[in-house]
């Protein structure tokens, strides 16, 4: 089980689905307005097709707008899950520990049994996209001992992620 620097907390930001569902919903909102008009004009409602047609618009409009701060400033006007399901639940009963990636230099919390190895914790949850979990790679300590296949337990500190031999 792995848990991101994050913490827990969901990083917001926009993503393309949410832009497509704002320009889907304009554009739907438009289409609604040219169907109230052509049944109006078959005489099927009584409604000005001029109205109609202004008020399709409207919506259109603030899509396009909710759409383009959503690119713009990075913000997410939608959350897909409650707050209190975002935060994950931690095993009290686990060892943590943070794992840091030279090039470039993130951190990742890590957590798994504390009899388990670090090789295992890791490849249970393969945190790092830069590094394949089949490529050779090894783990370092605090003072550059290889602590890759050591149990949780008995690791120290903040620990480095390296590629190659």
């Amino acid at each position: 089980m792995l848990l991101r620097a994050s913490y827990g907390v969901r990083k917001r930001g926009c993503s393309k689905k949410q832009v497509a569902r704002f320009c889907i919903l304009g554009l739907a909102s438009l289409l609604g307005a040219f169907v109230v008009a052509w049944m109006e004009d078959h005489g099927y409602i009584n409604v000005d097709p001029g109205f109609a047609v202004l008020v399709g618009f409207i919506p259109l409009i603030i899509c396009t707008i909710l759409a383009i701060l959503s690119l713009s400033t990075n913000l997410s006007f939608v959350t897909t899950k409650p707050w209190r399901d975002l935060m994950q639940k931690i095993d009290p009963d686990a060892c943590r520990r943070v794992v840091k990636t030279r090039e470039p230099s993130k951190e990742y919390l890590i957590h798994g049994p504390c009899t388990s190895s670090l090789r295992e914790v890791l490849l249970d949850d393969w945190p790092f996209k830069d590094v394949k979990p089949g490529s050779v790679w090894y783990v370092l300590d605090q003072r550059m001992n290889d602590v890759t296949d050591m149990p949780l337990s008995e690791i120290e500190g903040t620990i480095i992620i390296e590629v190659g031999l």
